[in-house]
């Protein structure tokens, strides 16, 4: 018994250090199923140029388009990715997405700190951790999106120095939330909304508790490492700092990209986009329960705001909460006063799903201190096995999951009504399929759009070689995720379809024999 009491207090002692490593190891095996995402040939050009500036004082940025993109995650790829100098293309993107998943890690374990240090409870810790782990869209999308992912993932960071600084008056706290935040908003400028709400919450405590100066201390401080850290970490504002972050915030509010999105079966221009457009995304394609609890977290902290105002400003833990509140919904505002461009569903305010999970543990943590504490537990542990269950069942395309509000037995009913791998991952599917099918020493193929012939990239070179990627006219075969069409393409042959949740997420066509 004294060695089995042994195990658990090591376990429990190192829970958060256990998870992160399990997690790891489980990623690397995941590593070679995922394909390379639609974006990420244009992300590496951005961390290129802007390595090209900083190292070799290559003055392209200037006239590059995404030059007002934060290389935070980029940069430092492309520097690691030059220390190793790989001659393999498929290499070097297995490494990408490595170091792209371990980042995503990092910040869970954030997210597991900031829950025991918020509530003295490794339960709800636990749940932080697999919240982000069993997220199944957000699990797949934190080895190929080095955008989006990351900069939920820092939020966590944000939240565990921010709240370490609003409860103490050692001005160290206030340099690590400083340059954290900094790093934020190089890496996507919205993070500036969480340097308003934390001076707001810091001026109010000057008003509450009159102590003006280790505040106003503390406030600029936190200014000044702000822009001290936002500038050395975002080479586009080496040139003109002002200017220019004036232009990128003014860019990413209004972004210059015009299609259409495909919601309820009807395909909406990005810049036409009805307010509904991110709530219904938001829901149909998060966990039920987790929606549930987010939900009771959201209410409970709305009520106590307004029936104790002066509690939500003075008790920590409903403080903390109300930024959390705060910081899931002014971007949903923003979204619709600015009437910002979005597309690939809820993606570019992934985001607010960090607030999101701290509403819901502040809930569960209000739920499993009631007489129905042990019901709760039960129900939560069920659903993340349900979940567990669910993200086995779709893998590798666990970036295709809906919640059981949209799931339909009809065959292709998803496809033929919301986006679905608009990443286009399964390519790698459809060609490594292709490649066993067709033993002939050259393959010519056309294909949709392009993350088809970026996923070449993970091919063996043996297999590289015998594909040529041609226009229709020339092919033998056709490759389609469906994005832009999602009906079938009746006039060809049908010979392979990769299948997730019953619907037909890309497929090979023979176009003559």
């Amino acid at each position: 018994m004294s060695k089995i009491f042994k195990i658990q207090t090591f376990i429990l002692k190192h829970l958060g250090t256990l998870l992160f490593a399990v997690f790891l190891l489980l990623g690397t095996y995941n590593l070679f199923q995922f394909g390379i995402a639609w974006d990420e040939d244009a992300q590496i050009r951005i961390g290129e140029v802007s390595y090209n500036y900083v190292f070799l004082n290559d003055k392209g940025i200037q006239d590059f388009f995404g030059k007002d993109y934060g290389v935070v995650i980029e940069l430092p790829l492309v520097i690691i990715d030059r220390l190793f100098d790989f001659e393999n293309s498929r290499e070097k993107f297995l490494l990408r997405h490595f170091l792209t998943h371990l980042f995503f890690l990092i910040t869970a374990l954030y997210c597991y700190k900031l829950i025991l240090k918020l509530y003295k409870n490794k339960g709800l810790a636990l749940c932080g951790f697999l919240l982000l782990m069993l997220n199944p869209r957000m699990y797949e999308e934190s080895f190929v999106n080095t955008k989006d992912i990351p900069f939920m993932g820092m939020f966590f960071v944000c939240f565990y120095y921010m709240v370490n600084a609003l409860e103490s008056d050692q001005i160290k706290r206030t340099v690590y939330f400083g340059i954290s935040l900094g790093l934020l908003i190089a890496l996507r400028i919205m993070g500036v909304m969480l340097l308003a709400v934390s001076i707001g919450f810091i001026t109010m405590d000057i008003i509450i508790h009159k102590r003006i100066k280790i505040n106003m201390l503390k406030i600029l401080a936190l200014v000044g490492l702000v822009i001290c850290t936002t500038f050395v970490a975002w080479p586009y504002l080496w040139m003109n700092p002002v200017e220019n972050f004036v232009k990128a915030f003014t860019n990413m509010s209004k972004f210059r990209w015009i299609g259409n999105n495909l919601l309820d079966g009807v395909q909406i221009p990005s810049n036409e986009l009805p307010w509904t457009y991110i709530p219904k995304w938001f829901v149909i394609t998060v966990p039920l329960l987790y929606l549930v609890l987010g939900a009771i977290g959201i209410v409970l902290i709305m009520v106590t705001a307004i029936i104790h105002p002066i509690k939500t400003l003075k008790e920590p833990l409903i403080r903390n909460n109300f930024i959390f509140l705060a910081c899931f919904f002014l971007p949903l505002i923003a979204v619709v006063y600015f009437h910002s461009v979005l597309y690939d569903t809820w993606r570019h305010v992934y985001f607010i799903y960090a607030p999101f999970i701290m509403l819901f543990i502040y809930a569960l943590n209000t739920l499993i201190n009631s007489k129905f504490g042990k019901t709760i537990w039960v129900i939560v542990v069920v659903f993340f096995i349900y979940i567990t269950m669910r993200m086995v069942q779709l893998h590798p395309f666990e970036n295709v999951y809906f919640n059981a509000l949209v799931r339909k037995k009809e065959k292709n009913y998803i496809r033929k009504n919301y986006e679905m791998d608009y990443w286009g991952l399964s390519y790698l599917q459809s060609l490594q399929y292709l490649l066993r099918y067709d033993k002939s020493e050259l393959l010519f193929i056309a294909y949709e759009n392009d993350p088809c012939a970026f996923n070449t990239n993970l091919l063996t070179q043996n297999e590289k070689q015998r594909i040529r990627l041609v226009k229709k006219e020339e092919a033998k075969y056709f490759i389609t995720n469906f994005r832009g069409h999602p009906e079938d393409y009746q006039a060809y042959t049908l010979i392979h379809e990769v299948v997730a949740d019953n619907n037909t997420i890309n497929a090979i066509y023979q176009l003559h024999p």
